[in-house]
């Protein structure tokens, strides 16, 4: 079993998860954090070998509360 830690400081200011999706390799999460305070969203990318996560998109002001990720097309 692999575990991350969600760190305190974001849900002091204001941050939470708004989604989450595993790759199709399996081998990585995608998130969005929302920021309520600023009004903004973040996509993130957590590879399961790695500690620190990658921020892939700005997403702006917009709602999300989910998304999926759809596989790559097979050749």
């Amino acid at each position: 079993i692999k575990s991350f830690t969600y760190a305190d400081k974001y849900s002091d200011a204001g941050i939470g998860l708004s989604g989450i999706a595993w790759l199709a390799d399996g081998k990585s999460l995608m998130y969005i954090l929302a920021d309520n305070e600023l009004d903004n969203n973040t996509l993130w990318l957590q590879r399961l070998d790695e500690k620190i996560s990658q921020k892939i998109a700005d997403l702006g002001a917009e709602g999300i509360s989910s998304f999926a990720i759809s596989a790559p097309p097979s050749q």
